[in-house]
């Protein structure tokens, strides 16, 4: 009977692929296996570690922090050697003598704040009389009087413009020929429109009020003719 050729060797996988499959099961245990190793490793040495540390302190010991006192140093006396070297070469300091303070410095102070106060009321009052003096001898016035009067004259004059804007020079076409009443004066006006206003009310005082203050206006310009006329005269 002839020999049968053997198939098994056929039939079975080859050699490369059974060592990828080992290669491939291998791999996959050491991925699982090294971190798994490494994880341990780190939870005992930190056991250790916590085993081996001394206990942890807790607040059931109740002590108290004394505060350092700083020590204050204690002038040593003096000797008998170094008062007699003081006594024989005095320092500077020694050499002055300590001025005990009396109520007479504090009046002596006052004293002269008031003097300086006086001298100051002094100086300034001099300045005024001197200023005063020194006007009327340039202006030629010799009560204020006169020096209101030239004043107004001046201003009326000479500073036409500033004057008009003030006040309204005297016109002879607003004069109706009835002098004014040289007595007026605006304290009795005053008086007047307080009765005229508690008797007859509101409308009489206005027409009343009107009418003293053209009685105003026409002494004003006789006032101001008067002074154009003393004015041209010059």
């Amino acid at each position: 009977m002839p020999n049968m050729p053997d198939d098994s060797h056929k039939n079975s996988p080859p050699k490369s692929d059974r060592w990828i499959s080992i290669s491939f099961v291998a791999g996959t245990a050491l991925t699982l296996a090294i971190p798994w190793t490494l994880l341990s490793l780190r939870k005992r040495i930190r056991s250790s570690a916590l085993a081996k540390a001394p206990p942890r302190r807790t607040g059931t010991a109740a002590f108290k922090i004394q505060p350092i006192v700083e020590a204050k140093p204690v002038a040593a006396p003096a000797s008998e050697e170094t008062r007699l070297w003081r006594r024989l070469f005095p320092s500077e300091k020694d050499k002055q003598p300590v001025r005990p303070h009396t109520s007479a410095d504090g009046a002596r102070r006052a004293l002269y704040t008031i003097g300086a106060f006086g001298i100051s009321t002094a100086l300034v009052g001099v300045g005024a009389l001197a200023t005063i003096w020194g006007a009327q001898l340039l202006l030629g016035v010799d009560t204020v009087d006169e020096f209101a009067v030239m004043m107004r004259t001046f201003v009326a004059t000479k500073l036409a413009p500033l004057s008009a804007r003030i006040h309204s020079f005297h016109k002879p076409e607003l004069d109706d020929g009835v002098p004014s009443d040289p007595q007026w004066k605006w304290d009795e006006a005053e008086k007047r429109l307080e009765e005229i206003f508690e008797k007859q009310g509101g409308f009489a005082w206005a027409e009343a009020a009107l009418r003293e203050a053209e009685m105003e206006a026409k002494l004003e310009r006789e006032k101001r003719r008067e002074m154009q006329e003393k004015a041209n005269r010059r």
